[in-house]
């Protein structure tokens, strides 16, 4: 299912005419990294949610990023 919904992103991102998708992957969630690398995203940085209500080890997120043009 998450395949058919990020080709379905891609694509209507494209007829929009983005040329780049960034997406954040939860680090405690590396499932979801490998997922997104297999679908040729690539890892660019880290970033830290700022919310209070967040434990703190899922926080961390992983960008990744797919240029499509």
């Amino acid at each position: 299912m998450g395949k058919k919904i990020l080709a379905w992103l891609e694509k209507e991102a494209i007829k929009k005419g983005y040329e780049i998708i960034w997406l954040d992957a939860m680090d405690e969630q590396p499932q979801a990294f490998l997922f997104y690398k297999k679908l040729g995203y690539k890892y660019h940085s880290h970033t830290f949610l700022p919310y209070d209500f967040l434990f703190k080890n899922v926080r961390k997120m992983s960008q990744v990023y797919k240029i499509l043009i």
